[in-house]
Protein backbone atom coordinates (compact mmCIF):
# COMPACT_ATOMS: atom_id res chain seq x y z
CA UNK A 1 0.00 0.00 0.00
CA UNK A 2 1.12 3.67 -0.36
CA UNK A 3 1.64 6.06 2.40
CA UNK A 4 -0.70 8.90 1.15
CA UNK A 5 -1.35 12.55 3.69
CA UNK A 6 -4.35 13.55 3.15
CA UNK A 7 -3.96 17.68 2.59
CA UNK A 8 -6.87 19.04 0.40
CA UNK A 9 -5.69 22.00 -0.65
CA UNK A 10 -5.99 24.91 -2.50
CA UNK A 11 0.59 18.45 -20.29
CA UNK A 12 8.28 17.06 -38.80
CA UNK A 13 6.15 13.83 -40.13
CA UNK A 14 5.15 14.32 -43.52
CA UNK A 15 1.40 13.12 -43.48
CA UNK A 16 -1.27 12.59 -46.40
CA UNK A 17 -4.06 15.25 -46.77
CA UNK A 18 -6.93 12.98 -45.63
CA UNK A 19 -8.68 15.77 -43.64
CA UNK A 20 -8.59 19.35 -42.37
CA UNK A 21 -9.98 20.60 -39.55
CA UNK A 22 -11.00 24.05 -41.05
CA UNK A 23 -14.95 23.69 -40.18
CA UNK A 24 -15.87 24.96 -36.37
CA UNK A 25 -18.43 25.03 -34.24
CA UNK A 26 -18.30 27.64 -31.51
CA UNK A 27 -19.18 25.86 -27.95
CA UNK A 28 -18.51 27.90 -25.38
CA UNK A 29 -16.25 30.66 -24.63
CA UNK A 30 -12.42 29.82 -22.31
CA UNK A 31 -13.31 30.29 -18.57
CA UNK A 32 -10.44 31.74 -16.67
CA UNK A 33 -8.32 33.97 -18.49
CA UNK A 34 -5.38 34.09 -16.12
CA UNK A 35 -4.57 32.62 -13.27
CA UNK A 36 -5.30 34.51 -9.74
CA UNK A 37 -3.43 32.26 -7.35
CA UNK A 38 0.25 33.37 -7.81
CA UNK A 39 0.84 30.03 -9.19
CA UNK A 40 1.05 29.95 -12.87
CA UNK A 41 1.30 32.66 -15.60
CA UNK A 42 4.98 31.58 -16.51
CA UNK A 43 4.99 28.65 -18.55
CA UNK A 44 3.19 26.07 -20.67
CA UNK A 45 2.95 22.39 -20.40
CA UNK A 46 3.17 22.12 -24.40
CA UNK A 47 6.17 23.12 -26.35
CA UNK A 48 6.91 25.94 -28.42
CA UNK A 49 7.93 30.14 -27.15
CA UNK A 50 6.68 31.29 -29.84
CA UNK A 51 2.81 32.33 -29.51
CA UNK A 52 1.95 30.91 -32.82
CA UNK A 53 3.43 28.01 -32.48
CA UNK A 54 5.29 25.57 -34.72
CA UNK A 55 8.46 27.81 -35.04
CA UNK A 56 10.29 27.62 -31.78
CA UNK A 57 12.06 25.58 -29.94
CA UNK A 58 10.50 24.38 -26.76
CA UNK A 59 11.61 26.51 -23.34
CA UNK A 60 11.86 23.55 -21.77
CA UNK A 61 14.60 21.78 -23.89
CA UNK A 62 18.37 23.13 -23.75
CA UNK A 63 19.52 23.64 -27.00
CA UNK A 64 22.51 21.48 -29.00
CA UNK A 65 22.06 17.76 -29.79
CA UNK A 66 21.02 14.36 -27.93
CA UNK A 67 21.97 11.26 -28.15
CA UNK A 68 20.74 8.01 -27.69
CA UNK A 69 17.41 8.13 -25.35
CA UNK A 70 17.70 4.37 -24.00
CA UNK A 71 21.23 4.98 -23.06
CA UNK A 72 22.22 3.13 -20.44
CA UNK A 73 18.88 0.38 -20.51
CA UNK A 74 16.67 2.52 -17.89
CA UNK A 75 14.65 0.65 -15.75
CA UNK A 76 10.91 1.72 -13.91
CA UNK A 77 10.75 2.02 -10.27
CA UNK A 78 7.87 2.36 -8.14
CA UNK A 79 7.42 5.38 -7.06
CA UNK A 80 3.73 4.78 -5.16
CA UNK A 81 1.36 1.97 -5.70
CA UNK A 82 -2.16 1.00 -4.05
CA UNK A 83 -4.07 2.89 -6.34
CA UNK A 84 -7.32 1.62 -8.79
CA UNK A 85 -6.14 3.14 -12.12
CA UNK A 86 -3.65 5.54 -12.71
CA UNK A 87 -4.02 8.29 -15.72
CA UNK A 88 -3.04 11.67 -17.09
CA UNK A 89 0.47 12.53 -15.41
CA UNK A 90 0.84 16.36 -15.81
CA UNK A 91 4.59 17.89 -14.03
CA UNK A 92 3.31 20.85 -13.00
CA UNK A 93 6.54 23.10 -13.07
CA UNK A 94 5.69 25.94 -11.23
CA UNK A 95 4.70 23.44 -7.46
CA UNK A 96 7.70 21.18 -8.60
CA UNK A 97 5.12 18.43 -8.42
CA UNK A 98 3.63 15.50 -10.66
CA UNK A 99 -0.38 15.46 -10.58
CA UNK A 100 -2.05 12.45 -11.98
CA UNK A 101 -5.53 11.02 -11.68
CA UNK A 102 -6.92 7.67 -9.73
CA UNK A 103 -10.25 6.19 -11.23
CA UNK A 104 -12.13 3.86 -9.04
CA UNK A 105 -14.41 2.03 -10.98
CA UNK A 106 -15.77 -0.16 -8.36
CA UNK A 107 -17.32 3.22 -7.01
CA UNK A 108 -19.50 4.17 -10.29
CA UNK A 109 -22.41 5.57 -9.75
CA UNK A 110 -26.23 4.93 -11.59
CA UNK A 111 -24.52 6.99 -14.92
CA UNK A 112 -21.68 4.05 -14.59
CA UNK A 113 -18.73 6.53 -15.11
CA UNK A 114 -16.22 6.44 -12.33
CA UNK A 115 -15.18 9.10 -9.59
CA UNK A 116 -11.31 10.28 -9.78
CA UNK A 117 -8.87 12.01 -7.19
CA UNK A 118 -6.19 14.08 -8.44
CA UNK A 119 -2.91 13.32 -6.66
CA UNK A 120 0.32 14.97 -5.99
CA UNK A 121 3.54 13.66 -5.95
CA UNK A 122 6.11 15.77 -4.48
CA UNK A 123 9.29 13.94 -5.25
CA UNK A 124 10.89 12.01 -4.52
CA UNK A 125 7.82 10.05 -2.93
CA UNK A 126 5.93 12.20 -0.76
CA UNK A 127 2.34 11.89 -2.15
CA UNK A 128 -1.10 13.78 -0.92
CA UNK A 129 -4.52 14.61 -2.35
CA UNK A 130 -4.53 17.55 -4.77
CA UNK A 131 -8.15 17.24 -5.57
CA UNK A 132 -10.58 14.84 -4.04
CA UNK A 133 -13.66 13.56 -5.13
CA UNK A 134 -15.51 13.09 -2.23
CA UNK A 135 -13.83 16.70 -0.35
CA UNK A 136 -14.89 18.96 -3.42
CA UNK A 137 -18.15 17.12 -4.97
CA UNK A 138 -18.53 14.87 -7.91
CA UNK A 139 -15.67 14.67 -9.82
CA UNK A 140 -14.56 11.96 -12.01
CA UNK A 141 -11.15 13.30 -14.78
CA UNK A 142 -8.68 11.28 -16.75
CA UNK A 143 -6.02 12.55 -19.05
CA UNK A 144 -4.37 15.89 -17.67
CA UNK A 145 -2.48 19.03 -18.69
CA UNK A 146 -1.45 22.64 -17.85
CA UNK A 147 -2.21 25.66 -20.29
CA UNK A 148 -0.05 28.85 -21.08
CA UNK A 149 -1.90 30.64 -17.68
CA UNK A 150 -0.81 27.86 -15.17
CA UNK A 151 -4.18 26.58 -14.86
CA UNK A 152 -4.55 23.04 -15.28
CA UNK A 153 -6.91 21.62 -18.14
CA UNK A 154 -8.71 18.58 -17.34
CA UNK A 155 -10.82 15.64 -19.53
CA UNK A 156 -14.08 15.58 -17.17
CA UNK A 157 -16.11 12.51 -18.25
CA UNK A 158 -18.30 13.30 -14.89
CA UNK A 159 -19.88 16.30 -17.39
CA UNK A 160 -18.36 15.22 -20.55
CA UNK A 161 -16.49 18.31 -20.93
CA UNK A 162 -12.66 19.70 -21.09
CA UNK A 163 -12.60 22.18 -17.99
CA UNK A 164 -10.35 24.69 -16.52
CA UNK A 165 -9.32 23.97 -12.83
CA UNK A 166 -7.65 26.92 -10.85
CA UNK A 167 -4.61 25.40 -8.93
CA UNK A 168 -4.78 27.72 -5.81
CA UNK A 169 -8.64 27.95 -5.24
CA UNK A 170 -9.97 24.60 -7.03
CA UNK A 171 -12.64 26.12 -8.53
CA UNK A 172 -13.64 24.78 -11.89
CA UNK A 173 -15.12 26.45 -14.97
CA UNK A 174 -15.96 24.55 -18.45
CA UNK A 175 -13.53 25.01 -21.14
CA UNK A 176 -16.13 23.01 -23.72
CA UNK A 177 -18.64 20.63 -23.23
CA UNK A 178 -20.56 20.38 -26.99
CA UNK A 179 -19.59 19.96 -30.61
CA UNK A 180 -22.54 21.07 -33.04
CA UNK A 181 -24.58 20.98 -30.20
CA UNK A 182 -24.39 18.04 -29.10
CA UNK A 183 -22.69 16.40 -25.91
CA UNK A 184 -18.86 15.02 -26.21
CA UNK A 185 -18.43 11.79 -25.13
CA UNK A 186 -16.03 11.03 -22.52
CA UNK A 187 -13.03 13.28 -23.16
CA UNK A 188 -9.64 11.35 -22.31
CA UNK A 189 -6.79 12.90 -22.93
CA UNK A 190 -5.60 16.55 -23.56
CA UNK A 191 -2.36 18.65 -24.67
CA UNK A 192 -2.30 22.20 -24.81
CA UNK A 193 0.41 24.12 -26.89
CA UNK A 194 1.88 27.21 -26.31
CA UNK A 195 -0.66 29.35 -27.60
CA UNK A 196 -4.04 28.18 -25.14
CA UNK A 197 -5.12 26.09 -28.02
CA UNK A 198 -6.33 22.81 -26.36
CA UNK A 199 -6.00 19.19 -28.58
CA UNK A 200 -7.74 16.42 -26.79
CA UNK A 201 -9.51 12.89 -27.74
CA UNK A 202 -12.82 11.89 -27.21
CA UNK A 203 -13.32 8.21 -27.10
CA UNK A 204 -16.52 6.47 -24.79
CA UNK A 205 -14.23 4.73 -22.60
CA UNK A 206 -16.38 6.77 -19.52
CA UNK A 207 -19.54 7.10 -21.09
CA UNK A 208 -20.93 5.00 -19.02
CA UNK A 209 -24.53 4.50 -19.51
CA UNK A 210 -25.11 7.94 -20.74
CA UNK A 211 -26.63 8.43 -24.46
CA UNK A 212 -23.65 9.16 -27.38
CA UNK A 213 -24.71 12.17 -28.72
CA UNK A 214 -22.39 11.93 -31.41
CA UNK A 215 -22.28 9.73 -33.67
CA UNK A 216 -17.80 9.13 -33.67
CA UNK A 217 -15.30 9.26 -31.69
CA UNK A 218 -13.57 12.40 -32.40
CA UNK A 219 -10.49 14.08 -31.95
CA UNK A 220 -10.80 17.98 -31.44
CA UNK A 221 -8.99 21.01 -30.93
CA UNK A 222 -10.11 24.15 -28.44
CA UNK A 223 -9.15 27.34 -30.28
CA UNK A 224 -8.21 30.16 -27.90
CA UNK A 225 -11.26 31.81 -28.68
CA UNK A 226 -13.35 28.81 -27.17
CA UNK A 227 -14.62 27.54 -30.99
CA UNK A 228 -14.09 23.73 -30.86
CA UNK A 229 -13.01 22.33 -34.12
CA UNK A 230 -12.67 18.41 -35.78
CA UNK A 231 -9.21 17.15 -36.28
CA UNK A 232 -10.16 13.42 -36.88
CA UNK A 233 -13.88 11.82 -36.93
CA UNK A 234 -12.63 8.73 -38.42
CA UNK A 235 -10.97 6.94 -35.32
CA UNK A 236 -11.61 3.54 -34.00
CA UNK A 237 -10.83 4.95 -30.66
CA UNK A 238 -8.65 7.73 -30.42
CA UNK A 239 -6.51 7.80 -26.76
CA UNK A 240 -3.48 9.45 -26.15
CA UNK A 241 -2.40 12.91 -27.53
CA UNK A 242 1.50 14.65 -27.80
CA UNK A 243 2.84 17.56 -29.63
CA UNK A 244 5.92 17.47 -31.02
CA UNK A 245 8.50 20.25 -29.63
CA UNK A 246 8.59 22.08 -32.46
CA UNK A 247 4.55 22.01 -32.39
CA UNK A 248 4.35 21.28 -35.69
CA UNK A 249 2.88 17.74 -35.19
CA UNK A 250 0.08 16.05 -33.14
CA UNK A 251 0.65 12.49 -32.41
CA UNK A 252 -2.81 10.61 -31.74
CA UNK A 253 -3.24 7.05 -30.03
CA UNK A 254 -5.93 4.58 -31.94
CA UNK A 255 -6.26 1.68 -29.37
CA UNK A 256 -9.02 0.14 -31.22
CA UNK A 257 -6.45 0.36 -34.72
CA UNK A 258 -3.35 -0.57 -32.59
CA UNK A 259 -1.11 2.38 -33.87
CA UNK A 260 -0.15 6.24 -33.71
CA UNK A 261 -1.16 9.03 -36.34
CA UNK A 262 0.42 11.64 -37.10
CA UNK A 263 -1.14 15.15 -38.12
CA UNK A 264 0.58 18.19 -39.17
CA UNK A 265 0.05 21.17 -37.54
CA UNK A 266 -0.06 24.72 -39.09
CA UNK A 267 0.93 28.16 -37.24
CA UNK A 268 -3.27 28.82 -36.37
CA UNK A 269 -3.84 25.59 -34.86
CA UNK A 270 -5.46 23.77 -37.66
CA UNK A 271 -4.28 20.58 -38.71
CA UNK A 272 -4.11 17.97 -42.13
CA UNK A 273 -2.80 14.77 -43.10
CA UNK A 274 -3.84 11.88 -40.30
CA UNK A 275 -1.22 8.81 -41.61
CA UNK A 276 -0.30 6.15 -39.54
CA UNK A 277 2.95 7.31 -37.58
CA UNK A 278 3.81 3.52 -35.86
CA UNK A 279 2.01 0.71 -35.39
CA UNK A 280 1.84 0.42 -31.39
CA UNK A 281 -0.47 -3.12 -29.83
CA UNK A 282 -2.29 -1.61 -27.53
CA UNK A 283 -1.37 1.88 -27.55
CA UNK A 284 -2.38 4.88 -24.83
CA UNK A 285 -0.93 7.47 -23.15
CA UNK A 286 2.57 9.38 -25.11
CA UNK A 287 5.32 11.49 -24.53
CA UNK A 288 7.47 13.55 -26.20
CA UNK A 289 11.62 14.21 -25.45
CA UNK A 290 13.60 17.35 -26.54
CA UNK A 291 14.81 14.96 -28.96
CA UNK A 292 11.49 14.80 -30.90
CA UNK A 293 11.39 10.64 -30.09
CA UNK A 294 8.14 9.51 -28.95
CA UNK A 295 7.39 7.37 -26.63
CA UNK A 296 3.90 4.92 -26.14
CA UNK A 297 2.35 2.83 -23.62
CA UNK A 298 1.52 -0.07 -25.02
CA UNK A 299 1.13 -3.50 -23.96
CA UNK A 300 4.41 -4.33 -22.41
CA UNK A 301 5.60 -1.08 -21.51
CA UNK A 302 6.92 2.02 -23.85
CA UNK A 303 7.96 2.17 -27.26
CA UNK A 304 10.15 4.56 -28.17
CA UNK A 305 10.12 6.33 -31.94
CA UNK A 306 12.12 8.35 -33.44
CA UNK A 307 10.57 11.50 -35.06
CA UNK A 308 10.92 9.46 -38.47
CA UNK A 309 8.82 6.52 -36.90
CA UNK A 310 12.35 4.02 -36.37
CA UNK A 311 11.45 1.90 -33.58
CA UNK A 312 14.30 2.95 -30.97
CA UNK A 313 13.98 -0.07 -28.28
CA UNK A 314 11.51 0.01 -25.19
CA UNK A 315 11.16 0.19 -21.54
CA UNK A 316 9.53 -2.62 -20.24
CA UNK A 317 7.26 -2.72 -17.21
CA UNK A 318 5.71 -5.07 -14.80
CA UNK A 319 2.16 -3.67 -15.44
CA UNK A 320 0.94 -2.18 -18.31
CA UNK A 321 0.65 1.40 -18.57
CA UNK A 322 -1.86 3.60 -19.71
CA UNK A 323 0.30 7.42 -19.70
CA UNK A 324 3.27 9.03 -19.03
CA UNK A 325 4.82 12.89 -19.16
CA UNK A 326 8.51 13.72 -18.37
CA UNK A 327 9.60 15.91 -14.83
CA UNK A 328 11.48 16.32 -12.70
CA UNK A 329 13.57 19.93 -11.99
CA UNK A 330 16.00 18.56 -14.79
CA UNK A 331 12.64 17.26 -16.80
CA UNK A 332 14.88 13.37 -17.12
CA UNK A 333 12.23 11.80 -15.07
CA UNK A 334 9.83 9.85 -17.03
CA UNK A 335 6.70 9.04 -14.72
CA UNK A 336 4.49 6.47 -15.74
CA UNK A 337 1.09 5.38 -14.72
CA UNK A 338 0.23 1.88 -14.41
CA UNK A 339 -3.42 1.01 -13.09
CA UNK A 340 -2.39 0.35 -9.17
CA UNK A 341 1.54 1.62 -9.44
CA UNK A 342 3.45 5.34 -10.22
CA UNK A 343 6.76 4.77 -11.33
CA UNK A 344 10.10 6.50 -12.42
CA UNK A 345 12.64 6.36 -14.72
CA UNK A 346 15.67 7.99 -15.16
CA UNK A 347 16.45 9.13 -18.46
CA UNK A 348 19.56 10.87 -20.32
CA UNK A 349 17.39 13.09 -22.71
CA UNK A 350 15.11 15.86 -21.04
CA UNK A 351 11.36 15.40 -22.39
CA UNK A 352 8.20 17.25 -21.94
CA UNK A 353 6.34 17.55 -19.13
Amino acid sequence: MRAVWIFVLPVAVACGTDHDDSSATSSSSAGGASSTSGIGGSSSVSAGSSSTGGSAVSPICPEGSFGDPLEGDPQPVVVSDGYDFLEGPVWFSELGVLLFSNMVFAQSGPDGWPPATIYRLTPPASVDVFLDANGNGDLGVNGLGIDHDGWLIGCTHDERSISRIDPGTLARTTVADRFEGNRFNSPNDNVVRSDGTIYFTDPTWQLGNRPQETNFKGVYRIAPDGDVLLVADDFGSPNGIALSPDETVLYVADDQNAHVRAFDVMPDGSTSGGAVFADTPGADGMAVDCAGNLYVTVTTGIAVFSPDGTALGSIDTPIKPANATFGGPDRKTLYITASSTLYRVDMAVPGLP
